[in-house]
């Protein structure tokens, strides 16, 4: 595999999915340092958009790794690459609450609007989410508000807020 990976590269060194299938091969392989060096290669290699996916990628990696400021750098780096890719702010936004930075996890998920326009759902519901779970059910209420009419077809959306519906007894 690794091989048809690295003949893949040289076929076309600005795939990001390659590099990406590749790094994911390697880290399910226990091979992580290899896997680093395949997101770094490959972020010298593809669009500044798809560098936006790779870092992304990698932050998640790193978090996983558990290393958190590694993470929060790649983090970085993917909104300096793409800041009005969603997927980034809405993916660091749920790093962050995870690492028990709630007031950051809402800046990043308000960035996150911000650069959408309010026109993603998903950031609205993780938004939601981090709201509810922090014991403020009329803020989460809002914003899963705000995500069904941002999207009126995400039912994700409309599930979470549904949940926190019935968590309420409504």
């Amino acid at each position: 595999a690794r091989r048809l990976y690295a003949e893949a590269v040289a076929v076309d060194p600005t795939d990001s999915h390659t590099y990406m299938d590749w790094a994911n091969l390697e880290r399910r392989s226990g091979r992580g340092r290899s896997a680093r060096a395949i997101f770094t290669d490959g972020v010298k290699h593809v669009s500044r958009r798809d560098a936006a996916v790779l870092y992304t990628a990698f932050a998640q990696f790193e978090a996983s790794d558990k290393h958190p400021d590694q993470a929060r750098f790649l983090y970085g780096r993917a909104a300096e690459a793409n800041p009005m890719d969603t997927y980034v702010w809405q993916t660091w936004g749920c790093f962050e609450e995870a690492e028990g930075n709630v007031e950051r996890a809402r800046q990043l998920f308000e960035r996150g609007v911000v650069v959408t326009g309010g026109q993603i759902a998903t950031v609205w519901q993780a938004w939601g989410m981090l709201e509810q779970r922090a014991g403020h059910p009329d803020v989460a209420r809002h914003l899963f508000e705000r995500g069904t009419r941002a999207n009126p077809t995400d039912a994700a959306t409309w599930v979470a807020w549904g949940r926190l519906e019935a968590t309420a007894g409504n």
